[in-house]
């Protein structure tokens, strides 16, 4: 079993009716990536947590459903794991909200790297760094994802690589759902006007480079935070031997 079962409750109150249409057709009609996100919405529920090996037992016959049920999240959908919620054990996942059922246009991989070395590993929306807790929520941990400038829905272009971006996955739902907060010019030009001479000489740099450079300190913390835990605990092991400085927060 998932999460939870199914209940008498519509789990579809409140999706978008392309999204509802799921309710309507059956497993045999839908592509792999459909029956993940149906599966997600009537068997497990938002909020509620899954395993792969769940997913696999409920389609068998498909050997890449994990993946399939992955390539849900540039549509929107919130599917969290260890990394970012470090309560939930290793192979298990959290739906945290459902998005849409539009198959987005792919970047390759190589550009996502430059794009996220680019950006510093950093939301460029709300400025967390990958692995970084949020403020009102610091038992999620961010992920970074490719986000646009210029959504498609206003003429962007999804693949142009000057409308690509680095956003947090909080971000890139919020902008996608059209709920997120709008920038201003004159709000930025005025908390610039406030800064202090540094700090402006700073900002006017990176404006220059057209990225917010960082430190060697903070590059290899970034780095650092995508290792696996058994290789972030080793190597911090080995910085504390070099340091001399032992740990006694156990």
């Amino acid at each position: 079993m998932a999460g939870r079962s199914k209940t008498v409750s519509d789990p579809y109150v409140g999706l978008p009716p392309e999204v509802a249409s799921l309710s309507s057709r059956t497993y045999d009609e839908l592509s792999s990536r459909l029956k993940a996100a149906k599966w997600l919405i009537e068997e497990v529920g938002q909020g509620q947590v899954f395993s792969i090996v769940q997913l696999k037992q409920r389609f068998p016959a498909i050997s890449q459903i994990d993946r399939r049920m992955r390539d849900l999240r540039p549509a929107g959908w919130r599917i969290v794991t260890n990394d970012e919620d470090p309560a939930l054990p290793i192979g298990q996942f959290r739906l945290l909200s459902v998005g849409g059922l539009a198959t987005p246009a792919a970047v390759s991989g190589r550009t996502r790297r430059q794009i996220f070395e680019q950006d510093g590993h950093r939301c460029l929306v709300c400025g967390i760094g990958v692995g970084e807790p949020y403020d009102d929520e610091p038992g999620l941990l961010a992920r970074i994802t490719i986000g646009h400038w210029v959504p498609k829905e206003q003429g962007g272009d999804p693949l142009d690589r000057n409308n690509l971006r680095s956003e947090c996955s909080r971000c890139n739902h919020a902008a996608q759902n059209q709920t997120g907060s709008v920038t201003l010019p004159g709000s930025v030009r005025s908390r610039i006007s406030a800064l202090p001479r540094r700090e402006k000489q700073e900002l006017l740099a990176w404006m220059r480079i057209g990225r917010r450079s960082q430190s060697r300190t903070e590059t290899l913390w970034y780095e650092w935070r995508q290792l696996p835990p058994a290789a972030r605990q080793e190597i911090h092991d080995t910085l504390s031997e070099l340091t001399g400085e032992r740990d006694t927060s156990a």
